[in-house]
């Protein structure tokens, strides 16, 4: 498992952009990053039918490619699917061009406005 935190003069620099959800209700919100991957995505998928929940999905565009299949799965099972581009690039050190060209490659395989930028490394000028 990975963790990755942003920090937070990085989320006052772009405020617009969602951090955190915060709620009143007991609710957890899953998210997976980095598939479909065989090894690891229908592994989740199982356990979370067992339990009759959903989860995020942030899928990166070669993965879907590679695993047609199992991306299918995920849309079958409801699960909510975003971007997270197409080769899990870091916009720091991405220029700013290939960076724009791999997010809008990978948004042409999922069908959702969402996007969560990998290693939540992103800069002002990637963002606006």
């Amino acid at each position: 498992m990975y963790f990755s935190f942003t920090p937070k003069f990085i989320q006052q620099l772009m405020p617009q952009l969602i951090w955190r959800v915060e709620g009143v209700d007991k609710k957890i919100f899953l998210t997976f990053d980095d598939g479909p991957i065989p090894d690891v995505t229908p592994m989740v998928v199982d356990y979370l039918h067992q339990y009759k929940a959903r989860a995020s999905f942030f899928c990166v565009g070669e993965n879907i490619i590679k695993h047609p299949e199992i991306f299918e799965l995920l849309k079958s099972q409801n699960h909510f699917l975003a971007s997270h581009t197409y080769n899990h690039l870091s916009g720091w050190s991405s220029g700013n061009l290939s960076y724009f060209k791999n997010v809008e490659k990978a948004a042409k395989l999922v069908p959702s406005n969402y996007f969560r930028p990998p290693y939540g490394r992103i800069t002002q000028l990637q963002y606006k």
